[in-house]
């Protein structure tokens, strides 16, 4: 799968899914080993997601306080973690401001 059809890395247990706009694909690589080789193309959101700078989208905040990412091409948004928000919030407007 090419690297710019991913849009996140979640860890789920022992594996990892992948997921691109059509599929998810589950791999034993570890987070930590994909944070490493992707930090440039992928931001750390929680401990257990990595998602594309590529793809980012926007932030929404819920009626309940949490912050999620949104990402083009999947319906599903995933949380932001308290430890991460800041750093999440600057790589988003960074990017905004880039794009």
């Amino acid at each position: 799968v090419p690297v710019d059809q991913i849009r996140f890395f979640l860890a789920d247990h022992k594996y990892v899914v992948m997921r691109t706009c059509e599929h998810e694909y589950l791999i034993e690589e570890p987070l930590k080993s994909l944070d490493g080789e992707f930090s440039e193309q992928f931001t750390r959101i929680h401990r257990n997601a990595l998602v594309s700078n590529h793809h980012i989208t926007g932030l929404e905040k819920t009626n309940a306080g949490q912050h999620l990412i949104v990402l083009d091409g999947v319906d599903e948004k995933l949380e932001i973690s308290r430890r991460h928000l800041s750093t999440v919030k600057k790589k988003v407007k960074e990017l905004v401001t880039y794009r």
